[in-house]
C-alpha cells in the first residue's frame, strides 16, 4: 500500500483480523458449542437482562424473540466470525472504491 492509500479499508481489515482472532480464542477456551446467550451471561448476567428489557422497550417484542433469541442460541464463535466476514468484504468494496475514484477514468 501507498502512503496515501485511504485509511478506511486498512482499518476494516484490522477489524477483520480482531474478529477472525476472537474467534479463534472463543472456540479454543471455551466448550464449542456454548452458546453466545450462555456466554454473555457468564461474563455479566445483569448486561443480558438489561439488554432484553432495553430491547423490548425500544423495538418491541417481536425483535427480542425473532431476532436476539435465536442469535444467542448460537455457537459463541460464530458472531465474531461473521462479523470478520463483513468487515473483510467491507474492506475490499472501500478498497476497489477508492482504487476507481482515484484512477484517471474518473477525472476530469
Amino acid at each position: 500500500m501507498k502512503p496515501r492509500d485511504p485509511l478506511l479499508p486498512r482499518i476494516f481489515a484490522i477489524l477483520a483480523a480482531i474478529c477472525v482472532v476472537g474467534a479463534f480464542a472463543i472456540a479454543l477456551l471455551y466448550p464449542p458449542m456454548l452458546t453466545l446467550g450462555r456466554l454473555i451471561s457468564q461474563i455479566d448476567h445483569q448486561s443480558l437482562v438489561a439488554a432484553q428489557e432495553w430491547i423490548r422497550d425500544q423495538c418491541g417484542d417481536w425483535t427480542w424473540m425473532n431476532l436476539c433469541v435465536p442469535l444467542l442460541a448460537r455457537p459463541a464463535w460464530l458472531l465474531p466470525l461473521t462479523l470478520s466476514l463483513v468487515f473483510g468484504g467491507l474492506a475490499l468494496t472501500a478498497r476497489s472504491v477508492a482504487t476507481a475514484a482515484g484512477s484517471a477514468k474518473w477525472k476530469n
